[in-house]
């Protein structure tokens, strides 16, 4: 999928079917991240 059609797919996305949010201020770290990605 090209970075163009994500990019669409948020402006056109159904509001009342799905919520996108954002975590700004409560992002995982990036030692959580690497946290997680080991133990996948």
């Amino acid at each position: 999928m090209a970075l163009q059609e994500i990019y669409d797919y948020f402006r056109n996305y159904d509001k009342n079917t799905y919520q996108v949010f954002a975590c700004i201020g409560n992002e995982p770290s990036e030692s959580e991240i690497s946290a997680f990605e080991n133990s996948i």
